[in-house]
């Protein structure tokens, strides 16, 4: 029994300093530490446009652009908030030339929310609270220049601040063998990163029109762009976007 212990032991003992050897000698790895932030900033693929993308314009409407608007009265930052209206029409003049199907998403809802359920907190009783989105008024109707075309696609049963939120817009995209969305709209710290947020999540290649889109304030509008997009997607300025589909104008 005194002599298999010590056998016994004596392996062990052997392995253990192998081990230890092998550990001592083997190199330094030479793969460098990546954090996760870093990781997730990958340059914009390059797909051809080839009738795969879309351009979804959020909230052009009467409630954030007309003089009256509930919501156009949130806006602190007005050099940035007019610089995304221009940089947006920039860009949907580009994409109807250019063929590229143009998705519209605005908010209606029944004078007493029913669509909202019976939550009260946040944007739902923001929404409530405003009195904002009500079918009755012209708040949620399109705003003159950004106004669907007969052949443009409006989402409809949308509910909540994601375009994809309880609407036909993901059975849409699926439907035309759409795969990128290029982002346009308000509020950048809201609508446009909540479906950014979920396009990423549904498969979707999202990508934000960086001038075309604007928050309340310049902080919020620089917090989504500088650190929270790139975990869901990417960035460019409209146009960039403008001289892309002027050089391929394959849709």
């Amino acid at each position: 029994m005194l002599r298999f212990t010590q056998s016994w032991f004596s392996r062990l003992f052997l392995l253990s300093a192998m081990a230890t050897d092998a550990s001592e000698a083997a190199p330094p790895s030479s793969q460098p530490e990546v954090s996760v932030d870093a990781a997730a900033r990958q340059p914009i693929p390059n797909v051809p446009n080839d009738g795969r993308s879309a351009l979804l314009m959020i909230e052009f409407v009467n409630e954030w652009l007309a003089p009256e608007g509930k919501l156009r009265r949130l806006i602190e930052d007005e050099h940035q908030f007019s610089q995304s209206q221009e940089a947006a029409k920039l860009a949907l003049a580009a994409a109807r030339q250019a063929g590229m199907p143009v998705i519209h998403a605005t908010l209606q809802m029944s004078s007493d929310y029913r669509e909202l359920g019976r939550a009260r907190f946040g944007l739902r009783g923001a929404i409530q609270k405003a009195g904002t989105w009500q079918k009755q008024d012209s708040g949620w109707q399109f705003h003159g220049p950004y106004a669907p075309l007969e052949n443009e696609f409006v989402v409809s049963g949308r509910a909540g601040a994601s375009a994809f939120s309880a609407s036909d817009l993901d059975n849409y995209l699926r439907g035309q063998g759409i795969t990128r969305l290029y982002l346009a709209g308000y509020a950048t710290h809201v609508c446009i990163e909540s479906t950014l947020r979920a396009a990423h999540d549904l498969g979707y290649e999202p990508i934000v029109l960086s001038d075309a889109t604007a928050a309340f304030t310049d902080q919020q509008q620089q917090h989504v762009l500088n650190e929270v997009v790139h975990h869901f997607g990417w960035a460019m300025p409209a146009r960039v976007f403008v001289d892309s589909i002027d050089l391929r104008r394959s849709f």
